[in-house]
């Protein structure tokens, strides 16, 4: 089971800790801002995206809180590994 921005988001929050990827940020791009997203109280149409560690890893949300990890942004296999290893769906 992938983790869900709406059923866990604690662990979301520990698993972007865990990856380098948080930031406690209320600005767009960060774990804020999709928490408003799948909270309905964002303009945001589709899906949002969350900005890793200086941009390079993103993590695509969908509104019924779906969260993976962008293998597309990541040039670091090491990385894939470890954030299907954190629970991430990886979306390629």
């Amino acid at each position: 089971m992938y983790l869900n921005l709406k059923t866990d988001r604690e662990k979301v929050r520990e698993a972007l800790i865990e990856m380098g990827d948080y930031s406690p940020s209320e600005g767009e791009y960060t774990f804020a801002g999709a928490c408003r997203f799948v909270d309905g109280k964002s303009n945001e149409l589709g899906g949002y995206k969350i900005y890793g560690s200086a941009g390079v890893n993103r993590y695509l949300v969908d509104e019924n809180g779906g969260i993976a990890f962008s293998a597309r942004n990541s040039s670091r296999p090491e990385a894939i590994k470890k954030a299907r290893s954190l629970g991430f769906e990886i979306d390629y």
